[in-house]
């Protein structure tokens, strides 16, 4: 009997061990869960206008396209053109994009010329001056006329007044001489060997001219009176 209770005694005293080393054996630990490691934060590089707050975003989500900033310097003039990822502006920022990472993002800004002001002129040409000095507008002058100063005659050069369509802009011009007009006769037919001679009396000014005549072509086995359509006459002598 008393072997009986010594054996169950082990035995209970077994099962004690077995029930105690089990309870005692821990469970292998999860990995701790921490939101920050999939946050990422995305900032916003104004370049002079007005502060944009950063965004936490979730790994996967896309960035709130912020209200555009204005320029605090030059609001009238500088107007802004968006978000780039990068400081030279080579690429526009999709947010539709999914966010992957942290980074900033830079914004450009585009000058609009103002204060343009009056019309400037260089002679034949016009153009107006922005505010920031860059000229603008520029085109070559289209003038017509607008007065006769003094009218030309037929060897006195005139003046006129001018004025461009677009700028307005007023210039006095030369006119040039008109030169004597008439028709010219032929009154000696040049020869061989002596120059022939033309005159005629300005239909304008009543002031006669004459003009030597060179350049005679002969016609073979013919006589020079019966041929005077052959002379020739340079540029000078028309």
């Amino acid at each position: 009997m008393k072997k009986q209770i010594k054996k169950l005694t082990s035995i209970m005293f077994a099962i004690s061990l077995i029930l105690c080393f089990i309870g005692c054996k821990k469970e292998p630990e999860e990995p701790e869960f921490n939101i920050l490691d999939y946050v990422y934060t995305v900032s916003f590089e104004s370049n002079g206008g007005t502060e944009i707050d950063s965004q936490a975003v979730i790994i996967g989500k896309t960035v709130n396209e912020p209200e555009n900033p204005e320029h605090k310097e030059k609001p009238e003039t500088e107007k802004f053109a968006g978000w780039y990822t990068d400081k030279d502006f080579t690429e526009k920022y999709d947010f539709s994009a999914k966010v992957k990472n942290s980074f900033t993002l830079y914004a450009k800004w585009r000058h609009e010329h103002k204060g343009l002001g009056e019309w400037q002129n260089n002679d034949d040409w016009h153009f107006k001056l922005c505010d920031c000095g860059t000229v603008q507008n520029s085109g070559k002058c289209s003038f017509i006329d607008k007065e006769i100063i003094n009218d030309a005659t037929c060897t006195q050069e005139g003046k006129k007044t001018v004025y461009c369509t677009v700028c307005e802009y007023e210039k006095e011009e030369t006119i040039p001489a008109k030169g004597h007009s008439g028709i010219w006769k032929i009154t000696t037919y040049p020869t061989e060997n002596e120059v022939g001679q033309m005159e005629r009396v300005c239909e304008v000014c009543d002031v006669p001219e004459t003009k030597a005549l060179e350049g005679f072509r002969f016609v073979k086995g013919t006589k020079i009176e019966d041929y005077t359509t052959t002379f020739l006459l340079s540029d000078e002598q028309k």
